[in-house]
């Protein structure tokens, strides 16, 4: 009888570490939700936005059943879960996407732990709420202790429709600044300086001379103002609660599901015990807070302590909002949300970048077995003009600051800090080049590093067999990304061999985080424990940063890799990872692999599958997720000067791609006593050199002051010099006579949304025309001023007092004709966005 119990015991056991059979029905479709105030269509999961938390063993064989009952087509990627590459669930690269009607079969064994998550990757879906947890319990119980344990999802909600988002984005990339509370504005500017002592005086002055100098913001930390942030779905009238008792221990498991949002969280009162990252143990860290950035996931231990609630608070990086939520003793608790504190304001990015380019770096062999850093720590608008574009927050390494730019603020503990910068780029294009050392860099200002794993994660003495060079950057106006100067839709697959170790070196060079993610294989980050490197899935790369991490290439198949930030990705900062393996079985030089097992390491399952179902050679040959869109905008100043009955209007719309449109371009057409005074037309040509210059050049339509409407060639330059000096130049020629029409001007942002606007425009001639009322010389000079108010995004009021002055032959035309020689106009008015 004993026998038969062992016998009974063994094949339990046996049958437990095996897995089991596991079927999940998930549909997916429309719930109404009032999260930001306004009833708006959300995509939930079987009616749950966050859509259920899946909860598997690990040895798990899986059948995840996805049925689609939106018109649009859909598909869902299991973040950080180690899948055959045709079910990482990636539309336009793993799979086609799943079409009204269809339900489609995600079929996958679980050879993980942690806690991890899900979401939609087909269009911007992710952001109205398609998007849950997914946590795999462990074989082996872990070290730590805990008796309850909960999911914390943070998001953010917009009420607009996240196409209409994006839009909006690629005609301003500031259009949602003026809903954001930290800008860089003079008032502010004044306020920080009376607030600080001599030695932060002069941080101050650098930052704002460095701002005007590079023509960017200081503050720069979204792009998307949100309506509400979330906890676990629900907003702050709601806020998520759970019932515990004093001394219970309670994991909580982190999410970061924003789309463009850093959280920034607490529990006041508690320290946090961080144990697991990413879906891997490290070495406990006690902290009292940390940043959570899109994709990433954290667990922390709290000990609850007497018979008081435990808040959760988490604030955006922008200080734009927070989601928050609580642990209660008993049911009914009274809960002071209020009562918590907001975090200090953020150190201005440009400070916080100057410190990671500037301050201490790993630089250690694959070898290495001690952690070295620093020993301190980080703290963690332009309007709309209707001629030109202009970033606030942009490529570091493309700010035209002549052959150097130094800074020495004197007092650091490091000594000195000397920084030389490029003008332009040195990386354009992806480039898998051989190493040359066995040393790594990684600035050790960032979050991970204190982070150690809690047990090997790989063998540090593995050559290196290529490096990536990443380089992370944007035009912000233009709201384009890049990796290496190349946008997604201008750049062809990565080739990785299987069997191999590459080294991913990533160098931020813009104002803003870029949480990058790797689909199918980890991060081993490079910080200087070997063997103990944390293994991450998404790295977050802050302003200014150097980090370096190891993939080992242990797939198959094809690969997406992107910044989680979702506009990001959408706009241009993503690849895919094209195995070499994959091209030779499309041209039947191999036969398919069909490999899964564990190696020596936890959490690093051998995943070479290349044929879940039959391979589909369009996605292979042309894999796409996000194509180059064509976009559509038009910005408009309509004014009015009451006293003179005369109304004028400036009409710009740019339709196109991200580098090339047509232009078309009404500049200050008036009418007075119901007469046409000016009006003419540029129907132009518009090409983007780089961040701040574009050319142009087409067909002129000039109606009035003509004596008769003509045509006429010109070509045109736009762009924005330091100190956020704007500048439209554009040439005519017509009869002989050459046109140069000249305008500088500049906004001074004096608060948040209030701003005064400069302008000089100037036009000269090489020849008299008389029937084009156009003289030789100087014709004529305009000067005006423009104080505005942003009223919300895409509408601003303004004043303007412009004075013309006319010369030469020019104002003997005029006054032959009838006209005055010189002109003063006080007009009031509308600026737009549409």
């Amino acid at each position: 009888m004993k026998k038969w119990i062992l016998i009974f015991i063994a094949i339990f056991i046996s049958g437990a570490a095996a897995g089991a059979e596991r079927t999940v029905n998930l549909t997916i479709g429309y719930k109404n939700v009032c999260f930001g105030g306004l009833p708006r269509p959300a995509i939930s999961i079987n009616q749950q936005v966050p859509g259920p938390t899946l909860h598997f063993k690990q040895g798990d064989t899986v059948t995840i059943n996805v049925t689609n009952l939106m018109e649009k087509e859909t598909a869902l990627h299991w973040h950080g879960v180690l899948v055959p590459w045709q079910m990482d669930g990636v539309k336009g690269v793993n799979q086609n996407g799943i079409k009204h009607g269809e339900t489609f079969k995600y079929k996958f064994k679980i050879e993980q732990s942690g806690t991890y998550w899900y979401h939609a990757h087909a269009g911007l879906q992710e952001q109205q709420g398609l998007y849950g947890a997914f946590v795999i319990d462990p074989l082996k119980k872990p070290s730590y202790h805990y008796n309850k344990d909960f999911v914390v999802v943070l998001s953010d909600w917009i009420n607009t429709n996240p196409d209409q988002v994006l839009r909006n984005l690629k005609k301003s990339g500031e259009y949602y600044s003026p809903r954001f509370p930290l800008q860089s504005s003079l008032a502010r500017f004044i306020h920080d300086y009376r607030k600080s002592t001599p030695i932060e005086r002069e941080y101050l002055l650098d930052d704002y001379k460095m701002m005007q100098q590079m023509r960017m913001g200081i503050y720069d930390f979204s792009d998307v103002a949100y309506n509400a942030f979330l906890l676990n779905g629900r907003n702050n009238a709601s806020p998520w609660q759970e019932l515990v008792k004093p001394g219970d221990v309670v994991r909580l498991r982190f999410i970061g599901a924003g789309t463009s949002t850093i959280f920034h969280v607490k529990i006041p009162g508690y320290v946090m015990r961080m144990v697991h990252v990413q879906g891997n143990d490290i070495k406990p860290v006690n902290m009292n807070d940390f940043t959570i950035a899109p994709g990433e996931t954290y667990d922390v231990l709290v000990t609850v302590q007497k018979n008081n609630p435990a808040i959760i608070y988490a604030e955006s990086q922008d200080t734009s909002g927070a989601a928050y939520g609580a642990l209660i003793t008993s049911p009914n608790q009274t809960v002071n949300y209020k009562a918590v504190k907001p975090f200090p304001t953020p150190l201005p990015v440009t400070r916080t970048m100057m410190e990671a380019m500037m301050g201490d770096k790993f630089e250690q062999g694959d070898d290495a077995g001690a952690e070295t850093h620093s020993n301190h720590d980080m703290g963690m608008g332009h309007n709309m003009n209707m001629s030109h574009g202009a970033s606030v927050h942009a490529g570091m390494e493309h700010m035209d600051m002549g052959d150097d730019m130094k800074m020495d603020h004197g007092n650091s503990e490091h000594g000195p800090m000397m920084m030389d910068m490029p003008v332009e780029s040195t990386i354009f294009g992806d480039k898998i080049t051989k190493p040359t050392t066995n040393t790594f860099t990684t600035s050790t200002d960032i979050k991970y590093k204190n982070f150690k794993a809690a047990v090997p994660t790989n063998d540090p003495h593995k050559p290196v067999d290529g490096v990536i060079n990443m380089e992370l950057f944007g035009y912000m106006d233009k709201y384009v990304w890049f990796i290496n100067g190349v946008p997604e839709y201008n750049a062809k697959p990565i080739i990785l061999h299987p069997g191999k170790r590459y080294r991913f070196v990533f160098t931020n060079t813009s104002m803003m985080h870029h949480p990058m993610h790797i689909h199918g294989h980890w991060f081993i980050l490079r910080k200087g424990n070997g063997a103990y490197d944390p293994l991450l899935h998404t790295i977050d790369v802050p302003p200014g940063a150097t980090i370096t991490a190891d993939v080992d290439t242990d797939a198959s198949g094809q690969w997406i890799f992107h910044c989680h930030f979702l506009y990001h990705m959408f706009s241009g900062m993503t690849r895919i990872f094209q195995y070499s393996t994959l091209i030779e079985l499309m041209d039947n030089q191999i036969k398919p692999e069909n490999e899964i097992r564990n190696t020596a390491y936890i959490n690093r399952p051998i995943v070479r599958v290349d044929e879940v179902r039959p391979l589909n050679k369009k996605l292979i040959h042309h894999p796409m997720p996000h194509l180059e869109g064509f976009w559509l905008a038009s910005f408009i100043d309509a004014a009015v000067d009451p006293v003179k009955n005369l109304q004028k209007i400036t009409y710009r719309g740019l339709y196109g791609t991200d580098f090339n449109k047509l232009d078309l371009f009404v500049n200050e057409a008036e009418i007075e006593n119901g007469s046409i005074g000016n009006a003419d037309i540029d129907i132009f040509y518009w090409h983007s050199l780089w961040q701040f210059w574009n050319v142009k050049g087409g067909l002129n339509y000039f109606y009035r002051p003509a004596a008769k409407p003509f045509w006429q060639p010109g070509i045109g330059v736009e762009g924005l010099f330091p100190y956020f000096i704007e500048i439209d130049a554009r040439g005519y020629l017509y009869s002989g006579s050459a046109k140069l029409d000249i305008e500088l001007s500049r906004d001074t942002q004096i608060t948040n949304n209030f701003f005064i606007g400069l302008d000089v425009r100037g036009i000269m001639a090489t020849k008299t025309v008389p029937s084009a009322i156009l003289g030789s010389g100087l014709n004529q000079m305009q000067y005006s001023i423009r104080p505005f108010y942003r009223l919300m995004p895409g509408l601003s009021i303004f004043v303007e007092y412009e004075v013309d002055q006319y010369y030469g032959a020019y104002k003997n035309l005029l006054l032959a004709s009838g006209n005055s020689a010189d002109a003063n106009n006080f007009t009031v008015g509308l600026s737009m966005i549409l």
